[in-house]
């Protein structure tokens, strides 16, 4: 009998098939058993000998091995594999004519149609490829056609696989902390591009390169905003690529719609959480439109609303110009206003709670007590003190004028020198705050609201008594709280955005008149505030800084602080401030004016409206 013979071995596309075709990532591919030649599953240069083999002789009562299953031919499109639904037919070995349709977003990483797409020009679509920790991820990216609109419709569009990671920032390393009454903490998020097997270049979109992108998000003390910084490096590959890498003009042209997105993102954020540091439209502020007769309708029904101008958020009734004047400065927008003043929202400052004492929280402030009414900034080779009895005061011309509000408190701040600096500050209350604050000090016993408490100590601190005790109350009351809206790094670590009491560390000396009441500040008194304000001097033509004033309560019946009144500086250059003259002229009223002293002043606070004069001890 002839000897037994093995079975053929399998076909050599068993084992190169898989190669050939491979199987999406995680899914089953049914098992290669083989084919015979000419079979549609077998490339034809690969076809195996097997079918060459010389004729079986095997014996009858030997049973003859299974035959060959052959291999089913390829479909023409793989499917998808159902962990990660990515097809086979996006590789790079793949080719076909038809260009595939974008996929759909699929559990994406952020919610396109509710906030990213709101604010982000530059976002299409986003998927979350895989997850890698809790604070670490992939995410695929499309890029939408606006992130190239300067190079016009001839590139591909890009898309982007970035590995993404974020961390908090601590409480210890921001301003966020007790004694700025901010809880929150900040937050940066750092993106690169990185490959995966579940996500690899789709056919039709071109991979960019994202060597860095980070977003870092800080709180800002004393205030319900937040500080975002971002980064970007970005190559976009192909001709675009090529063309950035060889000019600059390219570069900043790429960049650009990337970098817009802080603007878009910062208006969309004031809208959504009613935090407006710029004005808003009518539109999206959710005012509704009526004629004239619903607004005298409105005015019938309760006392007149006050008005602000919305660029500069300055009171219509208590911002008078004064004219005749050359080193008043002038208003300007809040954003993007240079060598002025406008003033921005109180209730961005967090002040003392009312149960402060206990639990150490800090809130909002409500609207600030008195407004802006004009701003005083000179150069003059001696101290000005007691500007408000000043030929040169504006009280003088709103008086004449019939437009002084009800109270006024002015904020002298000087910088002696030689040349020295002054910048004073004039805020003013209105009628409507001054029937409130009568009616709170008349008022017997505790204070029954916050707005009580306020006022009783606004009363306490303007009242004529300057004896070393009251002085002393005062120099421990009178509270700046700055805040370096835009401004270098340095400048900001320094000044640390929190609330000093001035009487301290400055001297401090206090005036009252009819109708008035003016603290002057020495700023050079101390070496550390004047070694601050030599540096603040050299970076003002670049700096935006809000400096709020607050009465600081330090018993439960004095609380909740109020801000008193608040100011925005917006690039003021110091060394082009004019020099005030010596002996400044006396304000000649126009014809048919007002007599002065005929306007609408009623008096300090409290006050028997006689002229004193004191200077505090200081410390």
């Amino acid at each position: 009998a002839a000897p037994r013979r093995a079975p053929p071995r399998a076909p050599l596309h068993a084992a190169l098939g898989a190669h050939l075709y491979p199987p999406c990532p995680g899914a089953t591919a049914p098992p290669c058993t083989g084919a015979r030649r000419g079979t549609r599953g077998i490339p034809p240069r690969l076809s195996c000998r097997a079918s060459r083999l010389p004729r079986d002789t095997t014996p009858a009562n030997v049973s003859p091995p299974p035959p060959f299953t052959p291999v089913p031919p390829p479909p023409a499109r793989l499917p998808r594999c159902p962990p990660c639904n990515v097809s086979a037919n996006t590789l790079p070995r793949v080719r076909f004519c038809e260009r595939p349709p974008r996929p759909a977003p699929r559990s994406p990483a952020v919610s396109p149609q509710e906030t990213r797409r709101q604010w982000d020009i530059c976002f299409e679509h986003g998927d979350s490829v895989d997850s890698l920790s809790p604070n670490s991820d992939v995410v695929h990216i499309v890029l939408a056609p606006a992130a190239l609109a300067a190079f016009g419709s001839l590139g591909a569009d890009r898309d982007l696989l970035l590995w993404r990671h974020w961390v908090e920032i601590p409480p210890e390393t921001t301003a966020a902390d007790a004694e700025t009454g901010s809880t929150g903490n900040g937050y940066m998020i750092v993106c690169a591009s990185t490959v995966h097997a579940n996500c690899p270049p789709v056919y039709g979109l071109c991979r960019a390169t994202c060597r860095l992108e980070a977003w870092v998000i800080t709180p800002i003390a004393f205030s319900v905003r937040s500080e975002v910084t971002y980064f970007v490096d970005l190559e976009m590959g192909g001709w675009i690529g090529s063309l950035v890498a060889r000019s600059a003009a390219a570069r900043r042209a790429l960049h650009a719609p990337f970098l817009e997105r802080l603007g878009a993102l910062g208006l969309y954020a004031n809208y959504k959480h009613g935090v407006l540091a710029v004005p808003l439209p009518r539109a999206m502020g959710g005012e509704a439109d009526g004629d004239g007769d619903d607004a005298a309708a409105s005015s019938d029904a309760g006392p007149a609303v006050r008005t602000f101008q919305p660029a500069t958020g300055l009171a219509d009734d208590i911002y008078t110009p004064v004219t005749d004047v050359s080193y008043m400065l002038k208003p300007v927008p809040m954003v993007g206003g240079v060598d002025g003043f406008s003033q921005p929202k109180a209730e961005m400052f967090r002040v003392r709670s009312k149960n402060y004492l206990n639990d150490r929280v800090k809130l909002p402030s409500a609207p600030a007590a008195l407004d802006i009414a004009a701003i005083m900034a000179f150069q003059s080779h001696e101290a000005v003190r007691h500007i408000a009895a000043q030929p040169d005061s504006p009280l003088h011309r709103w008086r004449a004028q019939g437009t002084c509000p009800a109270f006024v408190f002015v904020v002298n701040m000087m910088i002696v020198g030689n040349p020295g600096f002054q910048g004073v500050f004039w805020f003013g209350m209105s009628e409507e705050e001054w029937g409130i604050h009568k009616a709170a000090c008349a008022k017997p016993g505790r204070p029954q609201t916050p707005s009580d408490s306020f006022h009783k100590l606004l009363a306490e601190f303007v009242k004529p008594d300057f004896s070393p005790e009251a002085n002393r109350f005062r120099d421990e009351r009178f509270k700046l709280l700055p805040a370096v809206v835009q401004g270098p790094m340095l400048l900001k670590n320094s000044s640390g955005n929190r609330p000093a009491i001035l009487g301290n560390k400055l001297r401090q000396s206090y005036y009252s008149g009819d109708g008035y009441f003016e603290v002057d500040v020495d700023c050079t008194t101390s070496r550390a505030a004047a070694s601050v304000v030599n540096m603040v001097k050299g970076y003002c033509s670049t700096l935006v800084i809000d400096l709020a004033f607050i009465l600081q309560g330090n018993s439960e019946e004095e609380l909740p602080e109020r801000i008193l009144g608040l100011v925005r500086f917006s690039r003021v250059n110091m060394s082009a401030l004019i020099l005030r003259p010596k002996n400044p002229p006396a304000y000649q009223p126009p014809q048919g004016a007002q007599a002065a002293g005929g306007g609408t002043a009623h008096g300090a606070p409290s006050t028997g409206g006689q002229h004193s004069r004191t200077a505090s001890s200081g410390s």
